[in-house]
């Protein structure tokens, strides 16, 4: 059950990496043009 929860965990961490990284490149794009 843990490690389930584990893995779950990581996958929502890296989501929200993605999510980050996604909106900083965007605010860049935004910003340059």
């Amino acid at each position: 059950e843990m490690y389930g929860r584990e893995l779950v965990d990581l996958r929502n961490e890296s989501r929200w990496e993605f999510l980050n990284t996604f909106f900083s490149v965007s605010e860049a794009v935004m910003y340059m043009q």
